[in-house]
């Protein structure tokens, strides 16, 4: 069944995914280097990173440590999921976090959060447990309205997310990585449908952050405007 097909059902039951992309800097870590493939340093990393940066260029992600070890010039990393690691290939192919390098290097992940979690149908998309942050009642209504600002298309704009910190979630998160000005998707989808049904109805950007022991809420821009 389709998108559309899904929001014409009476009867549909709508699940808010939001997801974020955070950044941390990474070349104030200290720094393994591998005992094999000498052009790679690692360290510890809890997230999947997707993406690693020097000075605003993008790192090539490799799918192993002999292809990033072999990377002519450097400038590439590769995640290790199942032990965690971070492993990064600079252009010089030292140490990352070295003075003589004077690297500024910057990786990036997502962080995944809905409005509803079920034992039996469980949020979960692209293998990514969604966790249940999002209240229902805290969505902001979403003002449609037909503009030609992007190519005559249809303008959707609201002002915050909020997302429940009694436990704490966020509070360590919030001094590790940084999420302003960082990129935040909103999805809708059908519980239980497939992945292909999930719609992106909002790309956008994070402003400010306001944090307390029972919320966060994150002011959404819109990229196009700043």
């Amino acid at each position: 069944m389709s998108f559309e097909d899904t929001v014409a059902k009476a009867d549909w039951k709508k699940v808010f995914m939001v997801e974020i992309q955070p950044a941390k800097r990474i070349d104030t870590e200290i720094w393994t280097r591998h005992g094999v493939y000498t052009n790679c340093w690692r360290i510890d990393y809890e997230e999947i990173v997707v993406e690693v940066e020097e000075m605003g260029v993008s790192y090539t992600e490799c799918s192993s440590l002999l292809e990033l070890n072999n990377l002519s010039g450097g400038m590439g990393f590769y995640y290790d999921e199942e032990n965690q690691y971070l492993w990064v290939h600079t252009n010089g192919s030292d140490d990352p976090g070295g003075v003589s390098g004077g690297y500024f290097l910057v990786a990036y992940h997502w962080e995944y959060y809905t409005n509803i979690q079920d034992e039996d149908e469980p949020v979960i998309y692209n293998n990514r447990y969604y966790l249940p942050y999002l209240r229902s009642e805290d969505l902001p209504d979403i003002e449609q309205a037909v503009s030609d600002y992007y190519k005559g298309g249809v303008s959707l704009g609201f002002g915050d997310i909020k997302l429940i910190n009694a436990d704490g979630h966020f509070d360590a998160r919030l001094s590790l990585y940084v999420y302003e000005w960082k990129k935040i998707l909103v999805k809708v989808s059908d519980l239980g449908a497939g992945f292909g049904d999930v719609a992106t109805f909002w790309r956008g950007i994070i402003g400010d952050i306001e944090w307390s022991d029972e919320e966060v809420v994150f002011e959404i821009l819109d990229p196009r405007e700043q």
